[in-house]
């Protein structure tokens, strides 16, 4: 699939639907990637991923009609906002570099965002 463009790279996001989740690998600029999703036993969606040689694990919830990613060992309030969300069609991700240092080199400003043309 091929994306728009951010942070001043052209990018493109493959997704691969799975018999246990999905792999989503990004390729924007230099920088390459890929994210796996996967149901954990607790029921939550695992989200790890690495793009940029920068990993990052979260869990994932399926609100409405985006998915909220939450880091690892996250322990936030229900009323803030996640740090992290993905698309219900999996063609958009986006990261905080906060909540997700490893992010920070591949992230432009505060956030990491990768989004394909749906």
């Amino acid at each position: 699939m091929d994306g728009g463009r951010f942070a001043g790279w052209s990018l493109r996001l493959g997704v691969e639907r799975q018999e246990d989740g999905a792999l989503i690998r990004i390729a924007a600029g230099k920088v390459r990637g890929e994210v796996r999703l996967s149901v954990d036993r607790s029921g939550w969606i695992v989200v790890a991923g690495e793009i940029g040689g920068a990993a990052f694990t979260g869990y994932a919830e399926r609100i409405y009609e985006e998915i909220e990613i939450w880091p690892a060992g996250s322990a936030a309030p229900i009323a803030d906002e996640a740090p992290g969300r993905m698309g219900k069609r999996f063609t958009w991700l986006n990261l905080s570099a906060e909540a997700w240092p490893a992010v920070a080199p591949a992230a432009d400003g505060e956030f990491l965002l990768a989004a394909a043309r749906e």
